[in-house]
């Protein structure tokens, strides 16, 4: 290791890093010009490409992607359109084309960290055990997720051109590209929460609690990950001063601070009647496990330790345990956005999600999604789908597009093939598949 640096030795030393760390301030995004210059960046490219095509490509007034509905090119499109006419900035561009690249799903880590979310969800632990290690799970996948460091370098050289920074700003050049990437990483925290909303009410259904009022699960979401990502952070500085596992506990312990006894889903259930609710549905996921056919309710109701009556009252059927316990395990995040909103991460996760229950509880899935049932959570699920097919591609005809994506996600591991086809087909960029 290099010897200990002493400022107060020299003073030409001491005025020098004094003005590098007024640079850091205003000057950073120069650094990462010099870095993702698109002319450094055709040497690194798959694609043969001269450096001078290269280049032009960052000169054009245009990006891939949608032209329009839900567009991760929207941030660079308004840095184009802000752009003094005739005065291209190609470096600027390549910032903000590297930035959104960084957010991609699959590149990212994120479905890996949520698809391994989910598995620990779904273990037969004691919900407060399964909720902390799905926490725990989430950590762990930060520090090996690309998207994590190579995200947090854009955006720590775009943060004094935040709204909320009162110091000193970038250059007018500088500024517009680091507000562009800002932009970018408001849109890529806005679909993170998105996912950790639906963790947060899966939690709150086990644990048969509900959000404060003047509170909701996505307020909860964003507090947790305020949390999570000032712990990755610390800890990728100091690896041995951060205990992950009092982390996942405290992150259990912030979301509980904000919520009350009783039912997500109705604020006005006794809580009583929420509890023993709650208690059928985990009885119910671990004794349906695997099983073609579901066990009669009073077998569940047994196994949980609840009176016969209550639960008859509670689920006057298996199909309406069967659609508790799937909705649970596969989410309404679709149901709470119009088609117009719908990001293809969310249709994927929810098509995924329903594909690995398919596999768990086949029993489950089939008596929900049966297409003779005229309701239930299936009905739903096929309607959230098709608004999600006509905001992604309007031209397809979104209710048979909607039968047919759930009816082979509903296959399980057998379906898959039929799921990645479709998605080619309807041109839905969903990135089903998983290596």
């Amino acid at each position: 290791m290099a010897a200990p640096i002493d400022l107060d030795d020299d003073e030409i030393f001491r005025a020098a890093a004094h003005e590098g760390r007024d640079r850091l301030l205003t000057d950073a995004l120069t650094g990462l010009r010099e870095v993702l210059n698109p002319s450094r960046l055709q040497t690194g490219t798959d694609v043969h490409a001269s450096r001078p095509t290269v280049y032009q490509r960052f000169r054009a007034p245009s990006a891939p992607g949608p032209a329009s509905g839900p567009d991760r090119w929207a941030a660079y499109r308004e840095l184009v359109a802000d752009e003094p006419s005739g005065r291209p900035d190609p470096s600027g561009r390549a910032i903000l084309a590297s930035t959104i690249a960084a957010s991609d799903h699959a590149w990212a880590g994120w479905e890996r960290s949520f698809e391994a979310i989910a598995a620990a969800l779904a273990t037969t632990e004691a919900p407060h055990d399964r909720i902390v290690a799905s926490i725990r799970t989430h950590l762990d996948h930060q520090f090996r997720s690309p998207g994590m460091p190579a995200g947090w370098v854009a955006q720590a050289a775009a943060l004094t051109a935040s709204d909320r920074w009162e110091g000193e700003r970038p250059a007018d050049e500088d500024l517009r590209v680091a507000r562009a990437v800002l932009a970018e990483r408001r849109r890529m925290y806005d679909e993170l929460t998105e996912g950790i909303r639906l963790v947060v009410e899966v939690a709150l259904d086990e644990l048969h609690i509900r959000p404060q009022p003047g509170i909701d699960a996505r307020t909860i979401a964003v507090v947790v990950q305020c949390l999570v990502d000032g712990a990755v952070l610390r800890a990728l500085v100091d690896p041995d001063g951060v205990d992950l596992d009092l982390v996942a506990e405290a992150t259990y312990r912030l979301a509980e601070a904000f919520t009350l006894p009783g039912a997500l889903d109705d604020p006005s259930l006794p809580v009583a009647d929420a509890t023993a609710r709650a208690d059928l549905v985990t009885a119910a996921r671990v004794r349906w496990y695997g099983l073609d056919e579901p066990t009669p309710v009073a077998d569940v109701a047994a196994a949980a330790g609840i009176d016969a009556l209550r639960a008859d009252r509670l689920f006057p059927s298996r199909v309406d345990l069967c659609d508790r316990v799937l909705r649970l395990l596969v989410g309404t995040d679709l149901s709470h956005r119009g088609a117009e909103v719908v990001r293809p991460v969310i249709l994927a996760a929810t098509l995924r999600r329903l594909a690995t229950v398919a596999d768990s509880h086949p029993g489950v899935v089939a008596r929900s999604l049966d297409p003779e049932r005229a309701d239930g959570f299936g009905v739903e699920l096929r309607a959230a789908v098709a608004r999600a097919v006509r905001g992604l591609n309007p031209g397809a005809d979104a209710v048979e597009a909607s039968a047919q994506l759930v009816a082979a996600a509903g296959r399980g591991a057998a379906g898959r093939d039929a799921l990645d086809a479709l998605d080619r087909l309807l041109g839905l960029g969903l990135t089903l598949t998983l290596d």
